[in-house]
């Protein structure tokens, strides 16, 4: 697997994070999720993390954020990779974990 450095060579900031964030794994969610949790290596932001967590814990179908660029700078919008994601377990005990505040 390439690095971030590496996929993002050229491209210019927008379009590196689309190629990111089209890469998120359901793994990545949870990591990342973890991270906006306990603020490592980011500013700590608990509703982020829920959004991660839910993420990596979905049992539905797959969909990936994709930054597109329009006219007001850009959006990121959803789009089906028309593959199940099977929610991570340890993604949904960290959800729970964070529902009820412990």
């Amino acid at each position: 697997m390439r690095s971030i450095g590496e996929r993002c060579e050229g491209l210019q900031r927008n379009r590196c994070l689309a190629v990111i964030l089209r890469d998120l794994t359901p793994a990545a969610e949870l990591e990342l999720g973890i991270r906006f949790e306990e603020g490592r290596g980011v500013t700590k932001d608990l509703g982020k993390a829920k959004r991660l967590y839910e993420k990596a814990a979905s049992d539905d179908l797959n969909y990936v954020d994709v930054y597109q660029t329009d006219a007001d700078g850009g959006r990121i919008t959803k789009l089906a990779a028309g593959t199940l994601n099977n929610g991570l377990p340890a993604a949904k005990l960290h959800l729970e974990r964070l529902n009820r505040g412990n």
